[in-house]
């Protein structure tokens, strides 16, 4: 009779243990919070380096337009083109993952 009783405590509680939620999502949340904070940064740094690369793609393109160096305006085509592609990297990032 003890040992059915006890049987029937401990299937009890199991059922009643199997009934409680588990939240385990906001410890992976408060983790990968982490990690975007570290990639809107990156995003941030990519993004303002290119903004630069492309002021000084102009300035160059400027340059050469009035010196009349073909050498150095595709020069500054090419990083004007570069500048564009850091800048624009972390919005294509999203779009192709």
């Amino acid at each position: 009779m003890k040992r059915m009783a006890a049987l029937i405590l401990t299937t009890a509680a199991m059922i009643s243990m199997d009934l409680i939620p588990v939240l385990a999502s906001s410890g992976a949340q408060a983790i990968t919070a982490k990690f975007d904070i570290a990639k809107e940064l990156m995003a941030a740094v990519v993004t303002s380096i290119g903004v630069m690369v492309i002021l000084w793609g102009i300035f160059q393109l400027g340059s050469s337009m009035q010196s009349q160096e073909g050498s150095m305006r595709t020069q500054a085509l090419e990083r004007i083109g570069g500048g564009l592609i850091m800048t624009l990297a972390p919005q294509l990032l999203v779009v192709l993952v």
